[in-house]
């Protein structure tokens, strides 16, 4: 299908070792909408039990036209179980969703990146059986634009396997950033075997043994479709709520750093706001102060990634809005925000005043009043509550009994020292702080 200069933004020229390509005609914006294209040859078969039959009969019924569109893309290697040039074309170029397979005759004009400038865009609610190509990033006038051809599998494996799998399925090798070898391909391979092992242990990520691409994929002339497999699987039991935090934040800051599309990113940062929620809805009356701003700070930050690429209108942006209206009217973070932006007033104490130290937490009592709470009281109600877990609830005392108890046995010398040695506050930034080096450590080991 051939397109015009004037009304899109790319021209489809020969690129050395690569048939042909889309070229940017003009600079092109984050989130501008490149092209927007139908399926045709829509087969409800999923690709990995496509036969011939199912694609002969599918290329007869296109009329004319689109048979040349379809007969005019690249072949792909000339692999020995693919007997039909029309095959051989369909299985280079297909899209699907695990249950159908299709073709945009235009958009597969588009070359792979394992770092794109560009992505595919698929929104059933609004486009139908429509995809667009939607830019990622600044793309210069000359620049090519490239999307990746499959993201979930691409994300999570090394630059030698990512070269077997592309030459073997796609008859051509990439010459991106990230496959470029050196000390800059060593990182991000390192990026992405952390990239997998965060996957696994969020989402139960499991996928095929994919050492035998390290060395070389065999003898055959393909890779079998069958033996290259990503699914999530239920995790058997749920990651506490702080690694959660953690692990998705490293998430969304390794995805970063690999230019991956920015809904992934989005959503990694959101799942820690999530988590961080569901760690302050444990202590449902006391709410830790900087548990509630990091709660903010990510869902603020997958608002703003998503953002880069979509209007606040998009499902993805209206989606990402939704969940945040939601967090915030839970009472804890309800509370916590609106002292923290100075519309709600608390109660404090004379006890404690060390520094002009900062209320640490926000105390909910039985009646319904709030009280800040200091670090070290925070502490002493922490170690407090852990002490009387093992006794019966008939003996336990109260949130605020347990305060008052504190109150009076510490002296101000104590809390000094207690505040310079065993500081709960920088525990948890130190925590945060080194999550990424000593995660990457653990996981690379």
């Amino acid at each position: 299908m051939a397109t015009s200069e004037e009304q899109y933004p790319f021209a489809i020229r020969p690129i050395p070792n690569k048939g042909y390509g889309c070229i940017a005609t003009r600079p092109i914006a984050p989130g501008e909408i490149i092209y927007q294209e139908a399926t045709i040859m829509h087969i409800p078969v999923p690709a990995q039990t496509l036969t011939e039959t199912h694609i002969n009969t599918a290329f007869a019924a296109l009329p004319e036209s689109q048979k040349e569109s379809v007969l005019g893309l690249h072949e792909g290697i000339h692999r020995t179980d693919l007997h039909s040039k029309v095959m051989r074309i369909f299985k280079a170029n297909t899209f699907g969703d695990g249950s159908a397979c299709w073709l945009h005759p235009t958009i597969s004009r588009f070359n792979h990146s394992c770092v794109p400038n560009a992505t595919t865009h698929n929104d059933p609610c609004c486009l139908g059986d429509e995809a667009q190509i939607v830019a990622e990033k600044e793309i210069a006038e000359g620049e090519e634009i490239f999307f990746s051809y499959n993201n979930e599998m691409y994300e999570i494996t090394t630059a030698r396997q990512r070269k077997v799998l592309l030459e073997k399925q796609y008859g051509f090798e990439c010459d991106c950033k990230a496959c470029g070898g050196g000390e800059e391909g060593r990182v991000r391979d390192q990026r992405r075997v952390l990239i997998k092992a965060l996957r696994a242990r969020l989402h139960g990520l499991q996928t095929s043994d994919f050492r035998f691409l390290d060395d070389g994929g065999g003898e055959e002339n393909e890779v079998a479709e069958m033996d290259l497999w990503v699914k999530e699987v239920p995790l058997k039991e749920k990651l506490p709520a702080e690694k959660r935090v953690a692990y998705n934040v490293l998430l969304g800051n390794l995805r970063e750093a690999e230019g991956m599309p920015t809904e992934d990113i989005a959503v990694s940062y959101w799942h820690a706001a999530e988590a961080m929620l569901d760690q302050m809805m444990q202590m449902p009356d006391v709410v830790v102060l900087q548990w509630a701003k990091n709660v903010e700070h990510y869902m603020e930050k997958a608002i703003e990634v998503n953002e880069r690429v979509r209007t606040p209108y998009d499902h993805e942006s209206q989606t990402l809005r939704s969940a945040w209206k939601a967090m915030q009217s839970r009472p804890c973070l309800k509370v916590a925000l609106a002292f923290l932006d100075g519309g709600l007033k608390v109660k404090g104490h004379d006890l404690m005043s060390v520094d002009d130290e900062e209320p640490f937490a926000i105390q909910i009592t039985k009646t319904g009043g709030l009280v800040e709470l200091y670090e070290y009281e925070c502490n002493e109600l922490f170690e407090a509550r852990d002490d009387i877990s093992v006794a019966s609830q008939e003996d336990e005392l109260p949130p605020d009994g347990i305060l008052r108890t504190i109150r009076k046995k510490m002296s101000t010398e104590k809390l000094r020292s207690h505040i310079a040695s065993h500081g709960v506050y920088k525990v948890i930034g130190a925590a945060l702080t080194c999550a990424a080096p000593v995660a990457a450590y653990w996981m690379m080991r």
